[in-house]
């Protein structure tokens, strides 16, 4: 069953939601042997809490979490924002939570950061806007509203606007990425939604759409140059930016049955729009008379076609996952076989979980070959509906709405916070594991990487805090660096090296003349000789 918040059918689904919250349990990882659970930690982050839905690290390491005002429902509750620190990283928030701005939108569906900036978006059913926030001076103040994207849907409208995403361009300029979903459950959207407020526009369903946000620093930023950039999408209910390349993922809610809400009848989609085909004409993914049948695979009608279109595991009546929700691209420290993924959350049927909703997994896709595996499997007690995910260096957050997977009042108080954190060998002891870190011998916890060899060099995947021959400090190795050996080791010296660790390029152990040589041969074009990682702190 898909994310759906339409009114009709809300009424009768949460009739049907479990009273009482499931006891609290330890989540249970996939088998797949890409996943190794020595390698990670897994942790109730922070439990208790009222619907957590969306999350984002703030700049000190906090984590911002979008919950419900408690007491209530999740549409019928006000939004809140509450920051979490684990001072010890022992993977257990420190308290339950500093309240940030309450009073927001009801049912927040994400929450994302812009420098200074706090936006959020949620699937009311009054009431729906982007609204944006500003930071205080500190993490500890709270936050100030300052303004609003409002969103109106024509009455009937079955899916509105869940998912944001942002791309910096510039000193406090932005891209802000947004869906807008279809009018119906199978048939295009023929009218439109409109925004006023911070924006002003006719908003295409079946879409998304992104503007250019510009912020000053005082009062409410700016927003310009409204484009779609994307169509024939049912509810792109999840959005991300690659921070690498800018291409553009999102996850797809696929068609239902019409007879059987229940069940399936298009896949579920994972696609990309790569950044150099960002703008112009809008890419069409061919919804509704484009899509992946459900359990067949059988393709049907035109359109781009997915990367993914998720299937049961194995096909056709094997584990499910439906109703992607948020996406998250794989911390850059997690073990090397998962690094190269991107996780997306399955809120599954709609106000159930444990054993009665099969659809709630979590899913690992390899982008680089479509191949994916339930990182948590569906069905698990305590498990209700994955549906939000951040993604830091090390950990992967996955917010579960209610323990239960109930919606009303019953469940105000058992959403969780997991965290999955990796773990493993850390020599330098700087909290990044050693097959992740680019220094695994000299603590450099930032991963600072400026370059490589040459004035101009692209960071090479040696950390500034290790690459040997970078005698200046400056990040790269260059003719400086060749010249201030040399004048180093005159009689007397008439330089001194700002960082005479990282002098030894030839496994002498000391610095020498033939340093200055190696560095000045290996800058020649082409290069008459290789530098050597033979530095101490190179070397375990």
């Amino acid at each position: 069953m898909r994310v759906r918040h339409p009114s009709r059918i809300r009424r009768a689904l949460l009739q049907l939601a479990v009273l009482f919250p499931a006891p609290l349990l330890a989540l249970t990882l996939g088998t797949d042997p890409r996943l190794d659970p020595a390698q990670l930690r897994v942790t109730i982050f922070a439990s208790g809490l009222p619907f957590p839905t969306s999350a984002c690290e703030l700049p000190d390491g906090s984590v911002l979490v979008a919950t419900a005002t408690p007491g209530g429902s999740l549409f019928g509750s006000a939004g809140r924002l509450l920051r979490f620190v684990d001072a010890d990283g022992d993977g257990v928030a420190d308290s339950a939570g500093e309240l940030k701005a309450g009073g927001l939108p009801a049912a927040i569906t994400s929450v994302r950061l812009a420098g200074d900036l706090v936006l959020i978006v949620g699937a009311a059913p009054t009431g729906r806007r982007i609204q944006v926030l500003r930071r205080g001076v500190s993490e500890s103040d709270p936050y100030a509203t300052l303004g609003a994207i409002d969103l109106s849907f024509p009455s009937g409208w079955s899916h509105t606007s869940y998912a944001l995403a942002v791309s910096a361009l510039g000193l406090g300029t932005y891209r802000v990425y947004f869906n807008v979903g279809s009018s119906g459950n199978d048939t295009a959207t023929t009218g439109s939604a409109s925004a006023s407020g911070l924006l002003t526009g006719a908003l295409a369903g079946d879409s998304i759409h992104r503007v250019t946000m510009v912020d000053s620093g005082v009062g409410a930023p700016q927003f310009s140059d409204l484009e779609r950039v994307a169509s024939g999408l049912r509810n792109a209910a999840g959005i991300a930016v690659d921070p690498v390349d800018g291409d553009l993922w999102f996850s797809e809610n696929g068609i239902d049955t019409p007879a059987n809400l229940a069940e399936a009848f298009s896949a579920d989609e994972l696609n990309a729009i790569a950044a150099v085909d960002l703008g112009g004409v809008p890419e069409d993914f061919g919804f509704p008379s484009g899509y992946v049948s459900y359990r067949t695979g059988v393709i049907v009608g035109g359109g781009t076609q997915p990367l993914v279109a998720f299937q049961p595991i194995p096909g056709p009546f094997g584990a499910e996952s439906e109703g992607a929700v948020e996406i998250a691209f794989a911390p850059r420290f997690f073990p090397q076989a998962l690094r190269d993924g991107i996780f997306v959350g399955f809120h599954g049927q709609f106000s159930l979980g444990g054993a009665a909703n099969e659809e709630n997994a979590l899913v690992f896709v390899d982008r680089a070959s479509g191949s994916r595996f339930h990182f948590l499997p569906p069905q698990q007690a305590g498990l209700g509906h994955p549906d939000g995910l951040l993604a830091t260096a090390d950990s992967l957050y996955i917010a579960d709405l209610s323990s239960s997977g109930a919606l009303d009042a019953s469940a105000s108080a058992s959403g969780v916070v997991y965290q999955v954190r990796a773990i493993g060998p850390d020599a330098d002891t700087d909290g990044v594991v050693d097959d992740a870190d680019n220094c695994p011998y000299a603590a450099n916890a930032s991963q600072l990487d400026r370059g490589g060899i040459g004035a101009a060099a692209a960071p090479d995947g040696v950390g500034d805090a290790c690459q040997c021959g970078d005698v200046t400090g400056d990040g790269r190795i260059t003719s400086a660096d060749s010249v201030v050996i040399a004048r180093s080791l005159l009689v007397p010296p008439t330089a001194t090296l700002s960082r005479p660790l990282l002098c030894d390029v030839g496994g002498s152990t000391a610095c020498s003349t033939a340093d200055a040589i190696l560095v000045a041969r290996a800058l020649l074009v082409p290069p008459a000789a290789a530098l050597a990682q033979a530095c101490a702190p190179a070397r375990p």
